[in-house]
């Protein structure tokens, strides 16, 4: 997008409601890819293949969830009626879940210790976390 008058602050950059960014995001990216290619960066163009606005709110909230922004402060930050429009949102990289899960095996040192867990490999946590996953999701 262009503004009409680049020198004024105060002129939005998109200049519908947001509500509506789908009638002018994915022209927005067809334009970003063509510029993209037409300087050679043919692999960042392809990057942008699918691409959406809604797809960006979801990692947007995502992100925020995970550096760890509280339910309510997403909540109003995206505009959201209710925090079961929050948990729709924000996604848990299997990453993220690993890391979670690795704080129960390794590091902390309780008062009364037990015998250690020997760790889980890698696969095994991976399959457990997608199995949890998937358990979650049905219940919603």
């Amino acid at each position: 997008m262009q503004r009409i008058r680049p020198n004024n602050p105060h002129e939005h950059v998109f200049p519908r409601r947001y509500r509506e960014p789908d009638k002018f995001f994915r022209r927005a990216v067809k334009r970003a890819q063509d510029d993209l290619r037409d300087s050679g960066r043919e692999e960042e163009a392809a990057r942008l293949e699918g691409v959406s606005w809604h797809g960006l709110r979801h990692t947007w909230a995502s992100r925020l969830t995970m550096k760890g922004v509280d339910p309510r402060t997403l909540q109003t930050l995206g505009g959201w009626r209710s925090l079961v429009i929050v948990e729709r949102y924000s996604h848990l990289s299997p990453d993220h879940l690993r890391r979670a899960v690795e704080k129960l095996v390794g590091g902390q040192v309780s008062p009364n210790p037990r015998p250690a867990l020997a760790p889980l490999p890698a696969t095994e946590l991976d399959s457990n976390l997608t199995r949890l996953q998937d358990e979650a999701s049905r219940a919603l």
